[in-house]
């Protein structure tokens, strides 16, 4: 049963409105001034107000602006003896529905209120289809999401968007223990809170003079994943929020377990190649090790020239790998001792096509494919296989260039002992430019010293 409070400093009026209103079905109560009427909008539960425009203390457009400040999305009716055109405007920019003139019949009054409840509901159901609407394209943008930082990000960027919190934060069960794994927007300050209710599974709602906090779980079958927390100012979160994020979570979820499995799938795929990697060099002592000495070091290079998080990872995947193409070298050729003749040296390029090749079907690895392909290129454009040149080549590509030629010459080899290091550092500065990118090579040798 929809509420109404009638705001009127005539007695005759509030007793008229409250009879008729009350043969319509509704719960009315009355109050003769705005003062008394803001203490009973405070109590809450109020869904429409019908207020004189001219009362003592408090005047009828003052009550409304108050009022919504307690309920935002109250309907108001305003009532005048003394209507104008600026009134009307005055009471509109207040947020009133319509207004009565007084003396009013009771049909206008029937009518203002029925009207007013009809178009609230309508304006609630567009607000759900535009929720629902919202929802189905963030659900589709979740299922299609495999990588756990896209997932969440996109997760928390969503719900806050939808509820309108000021911020929020997501946490992940890693080894039974809860972690922050997200956060945007404002600090919520809950870690003994969300630690427990991530252990509990279950929903938790605190609410204080500032606003509200709720903690939603996620949950895949019996599984808790984690949860998202979300802050909101004001008269916090409605119900419509409520079933928001519980969608929005259920939803997650599923997407989350998917990432996870997907992750796994990925590591075995990866696993795999590096052991294929591994084993190339188990044969070959000269080699031994190569690939995790270039990976440290394209890593180190990395975190030194402030590469991005994107780019730190293609150097995780592609340095370990770089030089499976060697597989399809013969070990004669990889283990001579004497000089290469040109036939040999076209079997040695060719070990970053073939390495692109056996990547080709494993598609998130992608990006490492192209430095597997081009850690033989050369800034002058007189590498191998594809003689691109400085222009083509991004940080990370540079980076792996510089880091297997210097594990290279610090590296005994069939057909000769390691550089010393002033011969490797030489070589280096004399190749700045045409071989090797100028700002990795100074850095390298920063970390050389």
């Amino acid at each position: 049963m929809s509420k109404v409070l009638v705001a009127d400093d005539e007695e005759i009026i509030r007793e008229l409105a409250k009879e008729v209103l009350e043969a319509e079905g509704y719960e009315v109560i009355t109050a003769e001034d705005g003062s008394a009427a803001l203490s009973k909008i405070a109590e809450g539960g109020i869904d429409l107000l019908l207020t004189d425009i001219k009362m003592p203390e408090i005047d009828g457009l003052r009550l409304i602006r108050e009022a919504k400040k307690v309920i935002p999305d109250l309907l108001s009716i305003i009532m005048t003896g003394y209507a104008t055109i600026e009134t009307a405007r005055k009471a509109i920019r207040e947020g009133a529905y319509d207004y009565l003139l007084k003396p009013f019949n009771l049909v206008d009054l029937r009518m203002a209120v029925t009207k007013a409840f009809q178009r609230k509901r309508l304006e609630e159901e567009n607000a759900r289809l535009k929720q629902l609407t919202a929802l189905f394209e963030v659900s589709q943008k979740l299922s299609g999401t495999v990588e756990r930082d896209n997932l969440l990000n996109l997760l928390l960027r969503s719900a806050i968007a939808q509820t309108k919190a000021l911020g929020g934060e997501i946490w992940l069960i890693d080894d039974r223990k809860p972690r922050r794994a997200a956060a945007l927007g404002a600090n919520l300050n809950l870690n003994g809170v969300v630690r427990e209710a991530v252990h509990n599974g279950k929903p938790i709602s605190i609410s204080s003079k500032e606003g509200e906090v709720v903690f939603i779980p996620l949950i895949s079958g019996r599984k808790v994943l984690g949860g998202i927390a979300l802050g909101k100012d004001g008269t916090g979160f409605s119900q419509g929020d409520r079933e928001l994020l519980h969608l929005l979570a259920n939803q997650a979820a599923i997407s989350l377990e998917n990432s996870y499995l997907f992750s796994n799938l990925q590591d075995a795929y990866f696993s795999t190649i590096k052991s294929l990697s591994l084993l190339l060099e188990a044969n070959d002592p000269y080699i031994k090790g190569h690939s995790q000495r270039v990976t440290e070091l394209c890593l180190r290079l990395g975190r030194e020239l402030e590469l991005n998080e994107e780019g730190m990872e293609t150097l995780r995947q592609a340095a370990p790998l770089h030089d499976i193409g060697k597989i399809a070298v013969s070990n004669d050729i990889l283990h001579k001792r004497e000089e290469l003749n040109p036939d040999d040296w076209e079997a040695i390029k060719s070990h970053p096509i073939v390495g692109d090749e056996v990547l080709a079907p494993i598609g998130f690895l992608y990006r490492a494919r192209k430095l597997v392909r081009h850690h033989h290129e050369r800034m002058d454009g007189k590498g191998y296989p594809d003689g691109l040149s400085e222009g083509d080549l991004d940080l990370p590509t540079k980076i792996i260039i510089v880091a297997d030629a210097y594990d290279a010459m610090a590296s005994d080899r069939p057909y000769r002992k390691r550089l010393p290091n002033k011969r490797i550092i030489k070589e280096f500065r004399d190749n700045e430019g045409t071989q090797f990118d100028p700002l990795v090579v100074h850095t390298l040798l920063e970390l050389l010293n």
